[in-house]
């Protein structure tokens, strides 16, 4: 069984020497606990790592690591045909598939401090990607902060546009994105993740 290591969360100076840790979570500030760093006062071993050994190979330590927003979140590609012309343009959809009882930020991120989920892919010889059009997504209370989120629960569509160059070549090709989220329950946000996005696809020449 996975033993999950520390949980990142944001840590503020609170009054005689204590700190406290505030955690985002589906949109709430909550209250927990952190254990603070070293200082040249403190007693005992720091704590270095968010990953703990859970057994020993020739190689060393094994450990394994915490869980991140990466584990809650799957995403495919939607409408994509096998195989394009040069000069097609083709709309398609990014779905990303949430665990439930999980949500992530929509985009634009309705405060400046949460972190947006991003869909972006670098030019190719090959073909662009443009138009990506963010859904709203639903609202969520706030009662911390006595406003309301915009959030990304179960199944989300993200569109786009993909249009092969008019000199793409004949063959396979491949172009690979980033997918940039942060997940979070009822009790926490986990630390961000980027997710690789590759589209796969063929160009024929006529």
């Amino acid at each position: 069984m996975m033993r999950h290591g520390k949980t990142p969360c944001t840590r503020y100076p609170a009054p005689a020497g204590t700190l406290t840790c505030v955690l985002l979570a589906a949109g709430i500030l909550l209250n927990a606990s952190c254990t603070p760093e070293s200082t040249p006062d403190d007693e005992g071993p720091a704590e270095t790592a968010e990953t703990e050994a859970v057994g020993d190979s020739p190689s060393g330590p094994v450990t394994e690591r915490g869980p991140d927003s990466s584990d809650y979140v799957t995403w495919s590609i939607e409408d994509q045909p096998e195989t394009f012309s040069p000069g097609e343009t083709r709309a398609l959809r990014l779905r990303l598939q949430l665990e439930p009882g999980w949500h992530v930020m929509a985009n634009p991120a309705s405060m400046e401090f949460l972190i947006p989920t991003e869909l972006n892919f670098p030019d190719s010889r090959a073909a662009t990607v443009t138009d990506t059009e963010y859904p709203e997504g639903e609202s969520l209370e706030v009662a911390a902060l006595d406003t309301s989120v915009r959030v990304y629960k179960d199944t989300v569509d993200i569109p786009f546009t993909l249009a092969i160059d008019e000199e793409a070549e004949s063959g396979r090709h491949r172009i690979t994105g980033t997918l940039r989220i942060q997940a979070c329950d009822d009790s926490v946000c986990l630390a961000p993740a980027t997710l690789p996005v590759e589209l796969a696809f063929s160009v024929e020449r006529p």
